[in-house]
């Protein structure tokens, strides 16, 4: 037994040993390892050159971006004048006169649901189909690039412009293969995606001075899709749920995009705690001091206060119906005080209903289903019994 044990310390002082040598071997091979002078000056100008070429896309961009809003401004205002029965079209790019009228065709039908009256704010959408430079002035859209905003400001307070880049379905519309027409459905989704933002703008106006600093400052994330004028709310709670399926047995993606995709206040409202719900769509650490002037939308869906969250807005005007959405989009109190008045509801407790339109409720805690407990427990009461029965039966001495 003795011998044994002499041999177990030895054994891990000599592993001991051979890791602390290859540690301080190692560590100083990295330490003095040379580097030479062409390397240091292509890692720096590399760097910079990045940052330069990074800097100038943005600036080209956004020249692009007032391009076309110069472009717009005056068949804006004879739009609005006329009573705007469609949002503008602007297609930056090949196109024939069939297809930009098949466009406007669709917008118009989707305008006459969303704002049979016209609008309050003219919205334009560009079509940005520029893949070669071919001379222009400005760099190519690239693909997978998101969709920009211009918003009313003080020189253009009549006028949203929405740029969406030609891909995916958007392609669809100028193939010149395709010989049917696309109805408004899945395959022209795009389009209400596109306005975005925009069409909130369009159908009810400026928003008011805290609800559009409330919008500024949490990435305008609640108004990414307006359908409020189709039937029936969204129920969109993550990319691996499974509605056949009880919450309690889930797959672990789902829970994974739960946990990684929501702020604790959202992950807490589908819990039932009170305040979560309120919080996560109204932090007013986040809340900006002025309305922007532009937006990105990349990467919304990791910025999402709740699931399905880019419908806020959408089914929030849906259930309160165009003039007390109205009323709470331009009211000129905080944002929770707003939609009190316009719903006679608190925020809180109407964020939870919309919430939990689903059927989503999550328990947090210790607590676990008895089957998952016992079928954990099995393994290790039999693992100790059979150490246990080992044991009486080894000799000592």
């Amino acid at each position: 037994m003795a011998l044994d044990l002499k041999r177990w310390i030895l054994g891990t002082l000599a592993a001991c040993l051979i890791t602390a040598v290859a540690g301080l071997a190692g560590g100083g091979h990295s330490a003095t390892a040379p580097e030479t002078l062409s390397q240091r000056p292509a890692t720096r100008w590399a760097a910079e050159a990045s940052r330069l070429g990074n800097e100038w896309r943005a600036t080209s961009q956004s020249l692009r971006m007032e391009t076309y809003r110069d472009e717009l401004v005056k068949p804006a205002d004879s739009a609005r004048a006329a009573g705007g029965t469609a949002p503008l079209l602007l297609v930056d790019g090949p196109s024939t006169a069939a297809q930009r009228a098949e466009l406007r065709g669709y917008l118009g039908e989707l305008w006459h649901g969303a704002a049979p009256e016209g609008f309050k704010v003219a919205v334009a959408l560009v079509i940005d189909r520029t893949t070669e430079p071919s001379g222009s002035k400005f760099p190519p859209g690239r693909p997978g690039q998101s969709t920009r905003y211009l918003f009313p400001d003080s020189l253009h307070r009549d006028l949203c412009v929405a740029v969406v880049h030609d891909e995916y379905r958007a392609a669809r519309f100028f193939d010149p293969r395709r010989t049917q027409p696309l109805g408004l459905g899945r395959e022209s989704s795009w389009l209400v995606q596109g306005l975005g933002p925009c069409a909130f703008y369009g159908a009810f106006g400026i928003p008011s001075r805290d609800v559009g600093a409330w919008i500024a400052g949490l990435g305008h994330q609640f108004a990414m899709y307006p359908q409020w004028w189709i039937t029936g709310n969204n129920r969109f709670t993550g990319w691996w749920w499974d509605e056949k399926l009880p919450i309690a047995r889930q797959g672990i993606q789902w829970w994974g995009s739960l946990y990684a995709t929501l702020p604790w206040a959202g992950v807490a409202c589908y819990a039932d705690r009170p305040g979560s719900c309120a919080a996560a769509v109204y932090d007013t650490s986040a809340v900006s001091e002025t309305q922007p002037a532009n937006w990105d939308s990349f990467q919304w869906w990791r910025e999402q206060a709740l699931f399905g969250s880019p419908y806020y807005l959408s089914d929030l005007a849906r259930s309160l119906g165009p003039n007390r959405f109205s009323q709470f989009w331009t009211a000129d109190v905080p944002v929770d005080s707003a939609l009190h008045l316009a719903s006679g509801e608190t925020l809180d407790r109407l964020t939870g209903t919309w919430a939990h339109r689903g059927g989503l409720h999550v328990r947090l805690g210790p607590s676990a289903p008895f089957l998952d407990i016992l079928s954990g427990l099995l393994p290790a009461l039999f693992a100790f019994g059979a150490a246990v029965w080992h044991a009486g039966r080894r000799q000592i001495g």
